[in-house]
């Protein structure tokens, strides 16, 4: 895991080390190169895990690992039993696989370079030949080769206006152009317990001391009613 190097900023005024060679750094040399890629299945995030901000932990092992999140605490906030009903019960892995809209935009507006990598929208096959059908299957075992989602049109289409709409901001452009780490894993003990806690910000911009949280909304004139149903406060 990246988190030590020889060049090291502060992340506000916590002095918690930020390094400048891992993870998901956008908007310029600021942010810092790419780390090298994790196996995710080869990955795991240690017990021990000190304190401080991490670039290149995987998305799933950052989940499977130690540290109480946000998520566990609307589960406990729920009830108890949830959270250690959900903590050990056993995960669906292609429930997982199933696409989220959400995470797909995530990708679009945090880590554009990687949206080709990671996804595809799937052209229109004529369902009705056989041609047809022989082009999607090759298509979509094309798809499974490399790892790529498959998304179709519709949704690539709003996926894009979503994100067009975030662009037609100032404050919204600024953000996602600002340099910064998309997808940072956080890590602290709490003063007052010594468990330790953790995170996922969006994106960290060191040098205004921000945070981005990216949210989707069906309705903009209900979201403040979302903000407290979904506990985006917690």
């Amino acid at each position: 895991m990246r988190k030590e190097s020889n060049q090291q900023e502060t992340a506000g005024d916590t002095g918690q080390e930020i390094t400048t060679d891992g993870g998901s750094g956008t908007g310029g040399d600021e942010a810092g190169e790419a780390a090298d890629p994790v196996e995710n299945g080869n990955f795991t995030v240690p017990d021990d895990i000190q304190p401080g901000i991490y670039y290149d932990i995987p998305n799933e092992a950052y989940h499977a690992g130690p540290g109480v999140s946000k998520s566990q605490l609307d589960d406990i906030a729920d009830t108890p039993a949830i959270y250690l009903w959900r903590k050990n019960a056993p995960v669906d892995t292609e429930k997982t696989k199933t696409l989220d809209t959400g995470t797909a935009f995530h990708c679009r507006i945090l880590e554009p370079e990687e949206f080709s990598k990671r996804f595809i929208i799937a052209p229109e096959f004529n369902r009705r030949t056989s041609a047809g059908k022989e082009e999607e299957k090759t298509f979509l075992e094309e798809c499974a080769r490399t790892g790529r989602t498959v998304l179709t049109a519709e949704e690539g289409r709003k996926i894009e206006l979503m994100y067009q709409s975030v662009m037609a901001l100032p404050l919204g452009q600024w953000l996602v152009e600002s340099a910064g780490y998309a997808e940072s894993s956080v890590y602290w003990e709490d003063p007052e317990t010594g468990i330790l806690c953790r995170c996922r910000p969006d994106k960290i911009i060191p040098e205004f001391h921000w945070i981005m949280d990216v949210k989707t909304t069906a309705d903009i004139q209900r979201f403040r009613t979302a903000y407290y149903d979904y506990r985006y406060h917690v």
